[in-house]
């Protein structure tokens, strides 16, 4: 073994001489050696009076708050010893470091003890410390008998990979524990690897969902599973939740063009007090008799921005005199989103769109020749400006 500092290391009496050495860097240049070279060190042997892995222990026990005690845990993952095992259970329960429990998730790791089970499962199972969980899902993920909860769990938090069961009617209370936890979000995500099949044994249990849940199913649903989708559409616009609400509204929308079949359903949102919920509604393909009606009500001006695309697309060159007021009087937004509708039909809206050159407003001459140069108008726009 190397000397660390400037001590010589022959025996184990050197090694725990060393161990308890005033000088701090004695003691960090010993403890990296042991780190490096654990079996080394250990050949040294054990005696009456000096035994290495007792000091270590002593010092894990000693040193709370000390810098050198993630060191002295470090040198201890190596040996395999009942006193060290104790260290690392305690550990695991009590410390609050991160690297320590990760150490101790790593020593103890596909070793639990039938006694151990208990206490380590209500450690894995309780909500108000990720980082004791995370570390006794490490622990217990090579247990061979471990209920549905602690797979579950043990799937959500381990380092590596773990297998989760799958979604039945004998899983389900313990698949619900975890979508009402800390982990929901993840638990979701979870349950979206299970693909189908989850997805339509979800659906069937749609009455007894959270509202987060349902709005989760919604946008999974449109994404990858749209045959499927279109009850729990109906369910959501009905439901009188303005959650669900708008989670139906936004999975229309993924529906693109088959989405149109739920116009009449939708229609009824442009008059929530919700702006994003008429947001929503009019990008989910809402019907009216007179857009520029409803526009001119609308005062939130995101959605009378969508307003106008969806007078633009609907009418089309006719929308012109509507689209030019607002390029006249609206703000910058709505301006910008009625120069856009403009080029769009630009040939047939040029002549139109010539006297607003004679506006004293900037901004509304930069949008007309906007419009006009799509038209293909620049050399009247030339004989304009050298006229």
């Amino acid at each position: 073994m190397s000397e660390p500092g400037q001590i010589r290391i022959r025996t184990t009496k050197d090694v725990v001489e060393a161990l308890r050495s005033t000088d701090p860097g004695i003691r960090f240049s010993i403890l990296r050696a042991i780190i490096q070279h654990p079996e080394q060190a250990a050949a040294y042997g054990a005696t009456e009076e000096w035994d290495l892995v007792e000091e270590l222990c002593d010092q894990a026990r000693d040193l709370n708050g000390s810098a050198l005690r993630t060191l002295v845990l470090g040198a201890l993952v190596s040996y395999k010893d009942p006193r060290v095992r104790e260290i690392f259970t305690k550990e695991i329960h009590a410390s609050e470091n991160a690297e320590a429990l990760s150490l101790a998730a790593r020593y103890l790791a596909g070793e639990v003890e039938d006694g151990e089970k208990h206490s380590l499962s209500g450690l894995l199972l309780q909500n108000n410390s990720h980082k004791h969980a995370q570390a006794v899902a490490d622990v217990m993920m090579g247990h061979k008998q471990l209920n549905d909860r602690e797979k579950i769990r043990i799937a959500l938090l381990s380092s590596e990979e773990f297998n989760a069961p799958e979604l039945t009617k004998e899983t389900e209370a313990a698949w619900s524990a975890e979508l009402q936890g800390p982990y929901a979000s993840h638990t979701r995500r979870l349950l979206e690897t299970q693909g189908e099949a989850a997805f339509l044994y979800l659906r069937k249990k749609w009455s007894n969902l959270e509202d987060e849940d349902k709005k989760w199913l919604l946008k999974w649903g449109a994404e990858k599973f749209p045959v499927y989708i279109v009850e729990l559409i109906l369910y959501g616009l009905d439901s009188g939740s303005e959650l669900q609400v708008l989670a139906a509204l936004e999975a229309i929308i993924v529906l693109k063009e088959y989405g149109k079949i739920f116009a009449t359903h939708t229609s009824r949102y442009l008059n929530s007090q919700n702006p994003a919920v008429r947001l929503a509604a009019v990008r989910a393909g809402a019907t009216v008799g007179d857009w520029e009606a409803t526009l001119a009500t609308e005062e939130v001006v995101a959605v009378k921005i969508e307003m106008v695309m969806r007078l633009a697309e609907e009418k089309g060159a006719s929308a012109a005199p509507a689209l030019i007021r607002l390029i006249e009087e609206g703000d910058h937004r709505l301006r910008a989103a009625a120069t856009s509708a403009l080029q769009k039909v630009s040939k047939e809206v040029a002549e139109l769109m010539k006297p607003l050159m004679s506006n004293p407003h900037q901004a509304v001459q930069v949008a007309a020749v906007q419009v006009l140069i799509a038209a293909g108008e620049e050399l009247w726009l030339e004989e304009q400006l050298l006229a």
